[in-house]
């Protein structure tokens, strides 16, 4: 007896661990292997193209992102597990030119055409059809002698003309139009003054709550707790950036000083380009191309170290509490 009860302990510690073992696994597997994405822009003159696409553990699961101009559809997301679309959403397709008309509208059109079709091959033809006795036409009813109705005399006053409503002078119309007027723009005026008093309220209101947000920027803690999020900030940049960039952008713009501003701008980061990335201004006209490519990979225990970072750290939940009392 003793033995058959060790055996049957034997055997749930054994599927314990197994359980155990594979949950450490599923564990491991969403914290640390990494979810690799892709992403792919083009734009020329008549043709706009973005590709996004993200993958999971040997693209067991994959997600994929596509709003092409060429296709006529606007975008469409399908996540597909084991190679298998599990969730799609389709775009609406756009109305086709040159008159063709979709499979859909040609089903439904055959279908309303075929009981027609039934009909007129079950009649013989060369012979009339027949007219069953329920479907001749009623004898037709002979209509009513009209009664001739005398003519009402209006009533007429003692010297034999027509009482008539007396209609309102010219200046009385002109007397209602000018007050409706007056009255239009006294409402106007009365809704102006509302809204400008309702701003100047809210004025006041930032002025007495001016120094509370003076002092919640200058609190010693809450420069450290701001440091702190540019911090994690910078982390996540470092851990998910794109490992691989490539392409090139062609931009300009109708004034050759705009193009120069903005090129300006962004020579400031140039340093931070790939070497296979490069930036081309055209003074000449305004346009806008390019093809750019990039890929990386992010794992998710980023994401749980950097929140595990903010949760504790007191500094950031102190300036978020006292933000909450402001």
């Amino acid at each position: 007896m003793l033995h058959v009860i060790l055996l049957i302990l034997k055997i749930l510690g054994i599927l314990l661990l197994a359980c155990l073992a594979l949950l450490l696994l599923v564990l491991y597997a969403v914290l640390f292997v990494g979810v690799s994405y892709r992403l792919k822009a083009e734009r020329e003159e008549e043709h706009f193209l973005v590709s996004a696409r993200a993958s999971w553990l040997f693209r067991i699961v994959t997600v994929h992102f596509l709003m092409d101009e060429k296709t006529g559809l606007s975008p469409v997301l399908n996540v597909r597990l084991f190679g298998r679309s599990v969730w799609r959403i389709l775009g609406e397709e756009e109305p086709k030119r040159f008159g063709k008309i979709s499979k859909k509208k040609r089903r439904r059109r055959r279908k309303q055409k075929q009981p027609e079709r039934e009909k007129k091959e079950k009649e013989p033809a060369g012979e009339e059809p027949v007219i069953h006795a329920e479907e001749k036409k009623p004898h037709p009813v002979p209509e009513s002698p009209r009664v001739e109705r005398k003519k009402t005399i209006p009533l007429e006053n003692k010297e034999g003309r027509k009482q008539k409503q007396e209609q309102p002078s010219f200046f009385a119309k002109l007397l209602r139009k000018i007050t409706g007027v007056i009255r239009k723009i006294c409402d106007k005026i009365r809704k102006i003054r509302g809204k400008i008093t309702e701003v100047g309220k809210a004025f006041q209101k930032l002025k007495k709550r001016k120094d509370d947000f003076v002092e919640f920027w200058r609190l010693e803690e809450h420069r450290r707790a701001r440091g702190a999020l540019l911090e994690e900030g910078r982390y996540l940049w470092k851990k998910s950036k794109p490992r691989k960039l490539i392409g090139q952008i062609l931009f300009g713009f109708s004034d050759p000083a705009y193009t120069g501003l903005c090129m300006g701008a962004l020579g400031m980061l140039c340093a931070f380009y790939p070497r296979k990335f490069q930036v081309i201004p055209d003074f000449d006209q305004a346009i806008l191309k390019g093809d750019v490519k990039l890929r990386g990979k992010i794992r998710c225990y980023v994401f749980v170290k950097i929140l595990i970072r903010i949760y504790f750290n007191k500094d950031i939940r102190h300036m978020y509490r006292h933000w909450q009392e402001l």
